[in-house]
């Protein structure tokens, strides 16, 4: 039995947010009526458990939700499908969106049709059902957009939690990306539809040296870490690599995640990637923090990476976790008094691969961003510890380069102040990535 559906509704928002709301399963699993749950199966493409009661007949019902011919900010179709004991429900609508003023419309055309059961309460019912159930959907969308700060709901964030992402704010999910010739682990916390949050770290390192950013920020932002090749959890492939690769790695993990921008924050290798991401694509990247990372290869690259290659060649990178440590944490005392940081650290250089390592020490050999850096348009923070005494002139040199860029010093601090002081380094980055995402 068919029902056909078509009306609109007028929402106080602009477009772009009424699109990113519309694309957000969590804001679906509130408005659908009798949606007790929405869980991502693939793209665009949501398992569905329902409970509905029409006229006199109750029931459950488990299906799915798929979203399909998309034009950003304009158009989809919404397709639901579902079945129980007391028979099926389909329900397919088009919906468009248009702008006038401070508010977006959203026009739907669509139809329903039941079955079984369900079917026997009579047509005149089912219609004032349906009726009734298109008016919950924007009743309980209204309230979602009155109860949440949905400031976030840009196309910076459009992009949904991945499949077997718990979606949940205080829970961190795990998937594996293929970006091409090695398959990278990518961490994902913090509230789904808010603005995106790339982390990327240090070579010897892996994303644990962003746990205490991770929880300042989970709470207002979506968080996507990345392993880089050879690191971590992520696959080695063989070197040399190039800081291209690396930066194509990042886009392909966005691409992945349906993320159209993002605000990037890097740690040295990491840094030196957002450069090279800011520079070749800079719609992906909404602001940039750059912690630890010059912009050239300093003139003794060549020889220090090329015995820690050595090294790492003959006896593995366990061999380069003490140095590595020591040389990252020189404020006095420091190491001796957190044990934690060391054995946490130390495992991390020791799981990086010897091809991952090599691979991007290479990368490192070749960087060569500074001459450019000063194209970099969109708002840039730098950081650097105070004790990492060859990085400051380096970021000092980026700073004057870069015309919107603030540099911030931390001060008994050496190159991982995310681990070595991260309270300061919070009350520095934190504030500057809300502000620039509009949601302080």
């Amino acid at each position: 039995m068919a029902l056909q559906l078509k009306g609109d509704h007028k929402v106080p928002l602009d477009r772009e947010h009424v699109w990113c709301l519309l694309n957000s399963p969590v804001v679906l699993e509130a408005s659908i009526p009798g949606c007790n749950k929405l869980s991502r199966t693939g793209e665009d493409q949501y398992e569905l458990a329902l409970g509905l009661v029409v006229g006199s007949v109750s029931g459950n019902y488990k299906g799915s939700v798929v979203l399909s011919d998309k034009k950003t900010m304009e158009y989809y179709d919404l397709t639901l499908m579902g079945e129980g004991s007391i028979g099926f429900v389909k329900g397919a609508a088009h919906f468009v969106l248009t702008q006038d003023g401070d508010e977006t419309t959203i026009a739907y055309d669509g139809q329903a049709d039941v079955g079984g059961l369900v079917a026997g309460v009579g047509n005149r019912v089912l219609g004032g059902v349906a009726k009734f159930m298109v008016k919950r959907f924007f009743k309980a969308f209204d309230a979602y957009i009155k109860d949440h700060d949905v400031s976030g709901f840009v196309l910076a964030s459009a992009g949904e939690p991945p499949a077997g992402s718990s979606g949940a704010s205080d829970g961190t999910s795990e998937e594996n990306v293929d970006v091409g010739g090695a398959s990278l682990r990518v961490l994902v916390d913090g509230k789904e539809g808010a603005p995106w949050v790339v982390m990327s770290h240090s070579i010897l390192a892996d994303s644990r040296i962003f746990e205490d950013q991770v929880a300042a920020l989970r709470d207002k932002f979506r968080i996507l870490r990345i392993d880089t090749r050879g690191h971590g959890g992520s696959e080695a492939s063989a070197p040399p690599y190039d800081m291209a690769l690396l930066v194509r790695d990042v886009v392909a993990v966005l691409d992945h995640f349906h993320v159209d921008k993002a605000h990037f924050l890097g740690l040295s290798l990491g840094g030196m990637i957002g450069y090279g991401l800011a520079l070749a694509h800079p719609e992906r990247v909404a602001s940039f923090v750059s912690v630890s990372a010059s912009a050239a290869a300093a003139e003794n690259y060549g020889p220090v990476w090329n015995e820690r290659i050595a090294v790492a060649r003959k006896e593995g990178t366990r061999a380069l976790a003490a140095p590595t440590v020591e040389r990252w944490f020189p404020a006095p005392g420091f190491l001796a008094a957190h044990p934690d940081v060391r054995a946490n650290v130390s495992a991390a250089v020791e799981g990086v691969s010897v091809a991952g390592f090599e691979g991007c020490a290479r990368a490192l050999q070749g960087l060569d961003y500074l001459k450019d850096v000063a194209r970099i348009r969109m708002p840039v923070l730098l950081v650097a510890g105070a004790l990492d005494v060859g990085m400051l002139a380096a970021m000092r040199d980026i700073h004057g380069r870069i015309t919107q860029s603030r540099f911030e010093v931390i001060d008994n601090s050496g190159h991982i102040p995310t681990m070595d002081n991260p309270v300061e380094f919070n009350r520095i980055v934190v504030p500057f990535l809300e502000k620039v995402a509009g949601i302080g």
